[in-house]
């Protein structure tokens, strides 16, 4: 007797239905992975940016007109675009204050390599407002395009 061997149609979009319900959940989670471990990577070298133009300020009475060159700060992979942005390949650092105060916050921000000085196009950005800001003194905010990134990063980005 011959026995055919083999799958029939319906087994196979069994396996093809499952397959894709598994990838569909899967594929956002790892998404939201990848980009948590991207903007992390940041977060010490934004915590040392920060405390360097606390302690410049505590020193000089106003923050610095620019955090690279005044400060002469130096993150390995990072090179100075000027006007206090830094940017290394897959993500940026920026902040440009002084005695006009123009920005009384730093950030660090993936996704954008680009153009380090344009936020808005940045899959994830970290906003961490100064100590001596105006307003909103020493906040951490958070802004993703990634669904769930700034969720998962508010017990984990401490001041």
């Amino acid at each position: 007797m011959y026995q055919k061997r083999g799958f029939t149609l319906t087994e196979l979009l069994v396996v093809v239905l499952i397959t894709g319900i598994l990838s569909a959940i899967a594929l956002p989670q790892y998404q939201k992975a990848v980009e948590k471990s991207r903007i992390m990577a940041l977060v010490p070298n934004l915590r040392t940016l920060k405390d360097s133009l606390e302690m410049y300020y505590l020193a000089n009475g106003v923050y610095p007109n620019d955090s690279v060159t005044d400060l002469d700060i130096h993150i390995q992979g990072c090179k100075s675009e000027g006007r206090g942005q830094l940017n290394c390949g897959n993500a940026c650092f920026n902040y440009n204050g002084g005695e006009n105060f123009t920005s009384d916050h730093i950030y660090a921000s993936v996704g954008n390599e680009n153009n380090c000085g344009l936020r808005n196009n940045a899959r994830t950005a970290i906003i961490w407002y100064l100590d001596y800001s105006r307003e909103n003194a020493g906040e951490i905010r958070c802004s993703s395009k990634v669904s769930g990134v700034c969720e998962s990063l508010n017990g984990l980005l401490k001041k």
